[in-house]
């Protein structure tokens, strides 16, 4: 009788290694990627070619902003070196897992983890505090450095042989890379690559809007990966394209309180303006500000940015276009304003 086993896959060199180790000892397996407005990913995994070619069958589960927005507003296990709460956000994706397995009769769940591969969420301590917080006391199967931590209940009913499990541990990626290549692995995604938490400067942008309740939203999440950001002491937000594929990204995303901006003639970005337009009355002095302070920055990125004077064309959901004749702003006010 063989092992039913949900296995947690990031598309990463560990998760790869951990399914085919899996399929070694024939077990059942099947894969379970999360996406988060962070990480994860709808489109093809780098790797995922080799579960097909395993008969691994890959499943896909979404986890909204709002699902996952108390893990950034205080994490019970706290954060890392940036907004990451790691721990808490494999406890999240684990309590899913679980809940799948529950439902479909699957003996345990498998991760990549490796001990003492991640600081913060891999060592001993950690790993132990995961399993229990999951509710997952003995079904945490980790295969990679099975051999040196407790034997799961699979392990004890002989649904798994132990024997061909492994007792990796530690941050060097010799031994995963050896078993990469004795598998025939090349194609996997970088090491502790592609959350978008870990990195300190997205971190800040995300810290901003989540400030700004009724702005954070999936949509103005996922923008938070295109342009310049600069924030208004009102509230009011101005996102700046970098490049034609950025402006064409931002062209998609108008709406209610939603503005528009650009230097025609010119090289120039696309400015999309956030603002609460139903605090003001149109063509009040607080909505001509917000106009002139987003016409300013659009201007000082465009190809015009040495002229004294000028014309920024902005419209908005309904189409009509007006003009406003602006200075381009100086580098030492966007220091104040830029995210």
């Amino acid at each position: 009788m063989s092992a039913r086993i949900l296995c947690l896959f990031s598309g990463g060199l560990d998760s790869l290694l951990t399914a085919r180790l899996l399929k070694e000892t024939d077990a059942e397996v099947e894969a379970l990627h999360f996406i988060t407005p962070f990480t994860g990913s709808a489109e093809r995994l780098r790797g995922e070619s080799y579960l097909e070619e395993w008969g691994i069958n890959l499943r896909r589960i979404r986890i909204s902003l709002q699902e996952f927005r108390p893990l950034l507003e205080k994490p019970p296990h706290g954060f890392g070196r940036a907004l990451n709460p790691c721990i808490d956000c494999k406890i999240l994706f684990l309590r899913k897992a679980c809940e799948i397995a529950d439902a479909e009769g699957f003996d345990a769940i498998a991760t990549g983890e490796v001990l003492g591969e991640r600081p913060m969420s891999q060592n001993r301590q950690s790993l132990d505090v995961i399993e229990r917080a999951a509710g997952l006391k003995g079904r945490l199967l980790r295969p990679l450095s099975a051999k040196l931590l407790p034997e799961t209940e699979v392990e004890k009913q002989g649904l798994i042989d132990r024997e061909k499990l492994l007792d990796i541990q530690g941050r060097s990626r010799k031994p995963q890379f050896e078993l990469a290549e004795r598998w025939g692995i090349t194609e996997f995604a970088t090491p502790a690559g592609g959350c978008l938490l870990t990195e300190p400067q997205y971190s800040n942008k995300l810290r901003d809007l989540l400030n700004h309740l009724k702005e954070a939203t999936d949509e103005t999440v996922a923008l938070l990966k295109t342009g310049r950001h600069f924030r208004y002491p009102d509230g009011s937000k101005l996102i700046v394209g970098r490049d034609k594929e950025e402006n064409e990204e931002l062209l998609q995303h108008g709406g209610e309180g939603r503005i528009f901006l650009e230097v025609r003639g010119v090289g120039s970005p696309i400015g999309l303006l956030f603002a609460e337009w139903n605090r003001f009355k149109a063509g009040s002095p607080q909505e001509n500000e917000v106009l002139l302070w987003g016409a300013k920055i659009v201007a000082r990125y465009s190809d015009a940015k040495k002229e004294p004077q000028v014309t920024v064309t902005w419209w908005d959901k309904e189409g009509a276009e007006q003009t406003l004749f602006v200075a381009p702003a100086k580098d030492s006010e966007l220091e104040g304003w830029r995210l």
